[in-house]
């Protein structure tokens, strides 16, 4: 099983949940509902079109519920894009360096 999987999955049956009021087998909180729909948007994109559809539903869903939160966390994932972006330039500025010597 792959980590898109797992996420497809996950993401399904969060949705499920809320839609049927049925009671979660775990805990179902605001942070990591929110959590969980944002790495998915996030690692799923393009792959997954209506699983993306669904996670973004749930980011505004919990947005509704507390948008402060949801503020909070939204700006921890920005931080970590930008630092996993800034990671992937240096290992490419390094990759690049390694082809032109070799």
């Amino acid at each position: 099983m792959t980590v898109t999987t797992c996420l497809v999955v996950m993401v399904c049956q969060v949705v499920s949940t809320i839609s049927s009021g049925k009671h979660p087998l775990h805990l179902l909180d605001l942070e990591n509902t929110f959590s969980l729909a944002s790495m998915a948007m996030m690692l799923l994109g393009d792959q997954e079109p209506k699983v993306t559809e669904l996670a973004r539903a749930l980011c505004h869903h919990s947005q509704d519920l507390e948008a402060d939160t949801c503020s909070k966390l939204l700006n921890q994932f920005l931080d970590l894009r930008i630092a996993n972006l800034a990671y992937k330039s240096a290992s490419q500025f390094g990759k690049d360096l390694i082809t032109i010597h070799i």
